[in-house]
């Protein structure tokens, strides 16, 4: 309660200075530090920003051009308000989220105990209506039964597995909905947070009693005996993190909701706003152990909450936000101040978004979803054909980051492997032919080969080429262009720089 005081008391002198209680705290902390903030990003690379952070995606050729040509003052505000408000927003949100409840992980017997497709389109439905978030928590921690009449419920029976104690369905669901790292304190005190092993299997309790007969139960009596080798203690009763017991005759599961989202320190709000800044940024606000800047972490959580929870007026405040909108060139100890831009690599979600588009593998996705459908009983459960797309977020994940590593750290910097993996990849380089995809779309759209170049650049890195590149590109296509009616081999080339440039694997 102090903490959310104090963070209102912030919010409030914020609120006084400007409109938006980010610019305030940066301009203070800028002139504290003697540091000049970056310049306005210009409409290119804005547009290019905001489209993958809302959407999930590049805008295209004639979307950028067309922002970019628009003189009116309030274009941003308007394409902000537009994206923010749109079907296709709601659908990318539901993608990232669904990748996130799920961990970043689907297994074939992750479809036969759980159905996804629901799950997803119920996220989608929440998102397109603005669904405060305190609702949507309560449902995934609370929810028991049908999982097609309660989608919420596929999020527990995901993790419901073979074992007989769902930890990990108890780590990820303290990380997501209490801002808590739990996973060191199974068979030991936290080495680092103040965390025992017995506060670590009190709140396990919470949901030992769920069992996947079909449904989600929450059946009446423990599902099975204590687990030494595990490292359960012997004797421990349901505890929520912060030491406090559920109400007596309530089920757990709601219990376990309404401690949740009644903690002193706000950890639900500080997580989702924690989460949707670091998509926003690529960094956490506040991290453990470090300086940061907790006080606006306080100052936002308190504004979630005094606005009823709203996910889509809390990515407004961030998104129209001047730190947002700056250019990302600049050092990176600037972007780590939030005085130069947010830098980042795609996360899985949108390269996949942006890979199925470059390469018109919507089809593809369709015929997969439609041969998995009528040859298998999991295959049922597919309810939503862009569901097939998770299968592709793990290969995703396995092409951008090495082995191990956290896929919802976001990195602002590429690595040789991920450079190597993309140049020499026969599944993206095998469709990057004349004939196929985003290209064969340039080549029949535009019949000059400077218009073409210039679809290709505003398609793949949202920006017109600059004089020296247009020249380069325009003397190697006439350099490699042999007289045979339909050999685009130089295009093919052009293509594959292009799609191969950090410029295309970062949203900057």
């Amino acid at each position: 309660m102090v903490r959310l005081l104090a963070g209102l008391l912030l919010l409030a002198s914020l609120q006084e200075a400007t409109s938006n209680p980010i610019d305030a705290y940066f301009a203070r902390a800028w002139s504290g530090d003697k540091l000049t903030a970056a310049a306005p990003a210009g409409d290119y690379e804005f547009f290019r920003r905001v489209s993958l952070d809302l959407v999930g995606r590049l805008p295209s050729a004639d979307e950028a051009r067309a922002f970019a040509g628009d003189k009116h003052a309030d274009r941003r505000a308007k394409l902000i308000e537009r994206l923010l408000n749109s079907e296709e927003s709601a659908e990318f949100l539901a993608d990232l989220w669904l990748d996130i409840l799920v961990d970043h992980e689907v297994t074939q017997q992750d479809f036969a105990r759980s159905d996804l497709g629901p799950f997803r389109q119920w996220l989608r439905a929440r998102f397109y209506d603005d669904t405060p978030y305190h609702e949507i928590v309560r449902a995934l921690l609370s929810d028991r039964g049908s999982r097609r009449e309660k989608p919420a419920v596929n999020y527990s029976l995901k993790h419901l597995g073979a074992e007989q104690v769902p930890v990990k369905l108890a780590v990820v669901s303290a990380r997501l909905f209490s801002n808590r790292n739990i996973s060191c304190a199974q068979c030991h005190d936290h080495p680092f947070e103040r965390m025992t092993q017995e506060e670590f299997w009190g709140y396990v309790e919470f949901f030992r009693p769920l069992q996947n007969r079909g449904d989600l139960v929450e059946a009446g009596a423990r599902y099975g005996a204590k687990r030494e080798d595990l490292g359960e203690l012997q004797d421990v009763s349901a505890r929520h993190l912060d030491g406090r017991e559920p109400e007596s005759g309530k089920r757990l599961g709601a219990a376990l909701a309404d401690l949740t989202l009644s903690a002193k320190d706000h950890g639900s709000s500080r997580a989702i706003v924690e989460r949707l800044w670091r998509h926003f940024f690529g960094r956490r606000l506040a991290p453990p152990k470090s300086k940061g800047h907790p006080a606006l972490l306080d100052a936002l959580v308190a504004d979630f909450e005094k606005h009823g929870q709203s996910l889509r007026r809390l990515m407004r405040t961030i998104v129209t936000s001047q730190t947002y909108q700056m250019t990302s060139a600049g050092s990176e100890s600037s972007r780590d101040a939030y005085a130069a831009g947010p830098l980042k690599l795609m996360g899985a979600v949108q390269f996949i978004n942006v890979f199925t588009d470059i390469f018109n593998l919507h089809e593809m996705h369709q015929e997969m979803y439609k041969k998995v459908q009528d040859s298998t009983v999991a295959g049922q459960q597919f309810k939503d054909p862009q569901v097939m797309r998770i299968l592709f977020f793990r290969w995703s994940q396995e092409l951008l980051l090495p082995r191990g590593r956290d896929p919802e750290v976001v990195d602002a910097t590429g690595t040789v492997r991920m450079a190597m993996k993309f140049m020499n990849n026969k599944r993206t380089t095998g469709m990057m032919i004349a004939q196929w995809g985003l290209l064969a779309r340039v080549i029949s759209k535009r019949s000059k080969p400077a218009d073409r170049v210039e679809e290709l650049f505003l398609s793949l890195i949202s920006r017109p080429p600059t004089g020296e590149e247009r020249r380069e590109m325009l003397d190697y296509i006439t350099k490699h262009s042999s007289q045979v009616v339909g050999d685009y081999k130089a295009y093919e080339d052009i293509f594959w720089v292009l799609v191969n440039m950090s410029e295309f694997m970062f949203n900057h």
